[in-house]
C-alpha cells in the first residue's frame, strides 16, 4: 500500500520489541536527519510532502521470533519438574506461526502442538494453539514477554483434563533483536483537491543517503485518517530532486511501522517527485 491509498483513506494494514541501549549521538555532535519539501504524483494526482525527520537516539529496539528453541513447561503447583519442547517459531511483520513438541530432541514427540494465532506487540507475544498428537482437542495459550537478550519467558494455561496453568521459558534459542531508533519531526501531506494531513513523528533511521521515518497523524481533512501512522522512506540521489530523489510512503499501525523503520523497509510503489528537493544528511 503507498501514499496514493492513504490519500483515499484506505485501512490501516495488518513487531516488536522496545529496550533502552547506550544513545547514538556525543554532545555537540549534528543528529542525522532529513528534510524536505517535494512535489510528486501518485494515482495521476499532484501531491506535496513536507517533513523535518530528525534521529534522536538508538533507544528503540525491535525482535523477530522466527527461529527454533527449547522451551521447559511448569506445570503449577510444582515449581521445579520441567517438561522442555522443542519450538518451531515464524514471524512475518507482527503476525506469529509455528508448531512443536514434546520430548525436546526426540525423533518422534509423544505430543505435538499446532499454532492457530500468534501476535508480537512490542515485548509481548501471545500464541493460542492445539494440539494435534497426545492431547487431540486439548487447546492451549501462551502469553510471555520477550527480554531484551531475546530470551522468551511466561505463562500458560490449558484444558486438558480441566483447566491446568503454569509457566514456561526458553531454555535455547533467541528472538533477533534488530536495532532501530526513536526521533522527532513533523510530516504534512496536500494535495490538489484541497485535503491534508499532519502527522507527528516519533521514529527515524538514517542510513547514509537513505532515511526512514514515521509518524502518528494528528489531525487531517478527512477524520478516517487521523489515528492511522503514516511510514515513508526517502533517498537523496543529489540534485535536482526530481531527476534522481525518491520517496516512499504508507498508512500503517504503529507497529508496523516501527518495524519497518528499525528494518530500513522500503514501502510498495515509489511516488514519481515533479518539483522541491529533499535531503538525507
Amino acid at each position: 500500500m503507498n501514499i496514493q491509498k492513504i490519500i483515499v483513506g484506505a485501512a490501516v494494514s495488518a513487531v516488536m520489541l522496545n529496550v533502552m541501549i547506550v544513545p547514538a549521538f556525543a554532545a555537540g555532535k549534528a543528529a542525522p536527519k532529513t528534510t524536505g519539501g517535494v512535489g510528486y504524483t501518485a494515482g495521476g494526482l499532484q501531491r506535496y510532502a513536507e517533513f523535518n525527520a530528525i534521529e534522536t537516539s538508538n533507544t528503540c529496539s525491535y525482535a523477530d521470533v522466527t527461529g527454533t528453541y527449547v522451551i521447559a513447561f511448569k506445570l503449577d503447583p510444582d515449581t521445579v519438574t520441567t517438561f522442555p519442547h522443542d519450538a518451531f517459531l515464524t514471524q512475518t511483520g507482527s503476525s506469529v506461526g509455528g508448531n512443536g513438541g514434546y520430548l525436546a530432541g526426540a525423533l518422534t514427540y509423544s505430543f505435538e502442538w499446532l499454532i492457530d494465532t500468534g501476535t508480537v506487540t512490542g515485548n509481548t507475544i501471545n500464541l493460542s494453539m492445539h494440539y494435534t498428537v497426545g492431547a487431540v482437542g486439548t487447546t492451549m495459550t501462551m502469553v510471555g514477554t520477550i527480554a531484551p537478550d531475546g530470551s522468551l519467558s511466561g505463562t500458560w494455561t490449558d484444558n486438558f483434563g480441566g483447566t491446568r496453568t503454569g509457566t514456561w521459558a526458553s531454555t535455547s534459542g533467541n528472538a533477533t533483536v534488530l536495532a532501530g531508533c526513536t526521533g522527532k519531526g513533523t510530516f504534512h501531506y496536500s494535495d490538489i483537491n484541497g485535503d491534508w494531513y499532519y502527522a507527528n513523528v516519533q521514529y527515524v533511521n538514517v542510513d547514509g543517503t537513505d532515511a526512514y521515518f514515521a509518524g502518528l497523524v494528528t489531525s487531517a481533512s478527512q477524520p478516517s485518517w487521523i489515528g492511522n501512522w503514516v511510514q515513508v522512506a526517502v533517498y537523496d540521489g543529489g540534485e535536482p530532486a526530481y531527476l534522481v530523489d525518491s520517496i516512499w510512503g504508507i498508512f500503517t499501525d504503529s507497529n508496523t511501522a516501527k518495524y519497518n523503520v528499525a528494518n530500513k523497509v522500503q514501502p510498495n510503489g515509489e511516488f514519481v517527485i515533479t518539483s522541491g528537493n529533499l535531503q538525507v544528511h
